[in-house]
């Protein structure tokens, strides 16, 4: 989680970008070893969420990169796309967000929900 360490004063516990990597990394290969197949979703923009800040939202955007530019995963979903506020992506869109910036509202989870292709992921079953 990027966010707890910083809320809950926990300095020990703040993670790198490339200590998530690695952990969806080995979440995936479990999956794979099982069977099963692996779906990840991007991170969710926050700026303006009470401990957003610049290192943060670097791990996030180099997290949701790798994300989308890998083949770790089977499928994966973009949803920081569906939520993020066009006129700056850091952030969610103002109506997606129940007041909080972190945390998708109905709309938001409406948003979320229209970006799931289902016809991919039928082809994963």
């Amino acid at each position: 989680d990027l966010c707890h360490p910083v809320m809950f004063g926990l300095p020990e516990q703040a993670v790198t970008a490339a200590q998530i990597i690695r952990g969806l990394s080995d979440l995936a290969e479990t999956a794979h070893q099982h069977g099963a197949r692996a779906v990840c979703c991007t991170i969710l923009p926050f700026m303006g969420y009470q401990v957003w800040n610049n290192a943060l939202e670097q791990a996030r955007q180099e997290v949701n990169e790798w994300i989308c530019n890998n083949r770790t995963f089977d499928q994966y979903l973009d949803f920081a796309a569906s939520l993020c506020d066009a006129a700056d992506v850091r952030k969610m869109n103002p109506d997606c967000h129940i007041g909080d910036w972190l945390h998708p509202s109905p709309k938001g989870g409406e948003r979320i929900a229209a970006a799931i292709d289902l016809a991919v992921l039928g082809r994963l079953l």
